[in-house]
């Protein structure tokens, strides 16, 4: 089997980068369904275009649905979520062909202190 390499961008808090990369890592291991592409760091610079709302989402990915149909899925991590970064959120990445939006608030995770608890949250309710 060849190694997958992940690339992560370090924002934020130390608790924001490591949930990044447990929910990178999840995704890229998760067989069924299988992700079809991580979106890297530069890809998912199109989103910074906007002036309106300019940004980079923690993760996008693709990947096959059922019937050969592609979709793609942007996935923010909050450590402070108010109902506006909730909704500015939504507005900001729902772009580029992007099917959905998922904002993980970590303090909704029971135990922020177990990587493995971290990252059953955040891949909980993921297509």
């Amino acid at each position: 089997m060849i190694r997958q390499e992940i690339k992560l961008t370090i924002e934020g808090d130390p608790e924001h980068a490591v949930a990044n990369g447990l929910l990178a890592i999840g995704l890229a291991m998760r067989r069924h369904p299988r992700v079809k592409e991580l979106w890297s760091l530069s890809r998912r610079e199109q989103f910074l275009q906007y002036t309106e709302y300019p940004g980079l989402p923690d993760c996008v990915y693709t990947q096959m649905e059922e019937h050969g149909h592609l979709r793609t899925y942007a996935v923010e991590i909050e450590t402070n979520l108010t109902l506006k970064n909730f909704d500015k959120k939504q507005m900001q990445f729902k772009r580029f062909g992007v099917n959905e939006v998922y904002i993980k608030d970590l303090k909704k995770c029971e135990d922020r202190t177990n990587w493995v608890k971290v990252q059953s949250f955040l891949m909980e309710g993921l297509p």
